[in-house]
């Protein structure tokens, strides 16, 4: 995950390179292509990219490994002021762990709402809370019966970086879980894990915006 990090911020900063000597105003402008009328913080796109699955355990155990999946689904924006907007955001976003042979997934509607602050041409910053529904949960590729163990309902905070070039989008965010995923009164007997853990996911993506 570090080499993808690296990875990722480079292109950031060439990104925000290559926008700082195209750009000849000092306005902040947003991923949309120039010559519209409507604010320049404002739009609508589609999104995806990976999750890497960072799994939190309170009583520290030592058989989870992270899991790397997936995420996809659509982004809208509106503009506040020059320098700041609201981005709502509706993903299917795949989460998870490995433990003790089971490969666990969980399937979530992620619902972000970000607040965009763009200090840099093409360059903003994202921070927010998020709500999230679980959809199904697999153990590899056999649904199981989610009722009477997860938590229907998580939430937690959203931060991240992105870099926009015309249209395109690349960009890194991490998601917080704040709530424990399995309900109180259960214990995951297939892994030994108790209700003590919650989600969390280091997010690469890209994507494409329109106005």
């Amino acid at each position: 995950m570090k080499k993808v990090s690296l990875l990722l911020l480079a292109i950031l900063l060439s990104l925000a390179g290559y926008s700082q000597k195209r750009v000849t105003t000092t306005a902040p402008i947003n991923h949309n292509l120039e010559g519209s009328t409507a604010p320049e913080n404002t739009g609508f796109g589609i999104k995806g990219g990976l999750n890497f699955s960072d799994v939190r355990d309170a009583d520290g155990n030592a058989n989870l490994e992270a899991k790397t999946s997936y995420h996809v689904g659509a982004f809208a924006q509106f503009s506040i002021t020059d320098w700041f907007s609201l981005q709502p955001e509706v993903l299917y976003s795949r989460k998870g762990y490995d433990s003790t042979g089971v490969t666990r997934k969980l399937d979530y509607f992620d619902v972000p709402l970000l607040l965009v602050f763009n200090p840099l041409d093409n360059v903003s910053f994202h921070v927010g809370p998020q709500v999230s529904l679980l959809m199904t949960v697999k153990d590899g590729d056999k649904e199981i019966n989610k009722e009477d163990s997860y938590q229907s309902l998580d939430y937690g905070v959203v931060g991240g970086v992105e870099a926009r070039l015309s249209f395109f989008r690349v960009g890194a965010r991490y998601n917080l879980g704040l709530r424990e995923i399995y309900q109180d009164t259960y214990r995951d007997i297939a892994t030994n894990i108790n209700r003590d853990i919650k989600n969390g996911a280091f997010q690469v993506y890209v994507g494409v915006g329109f106005r």
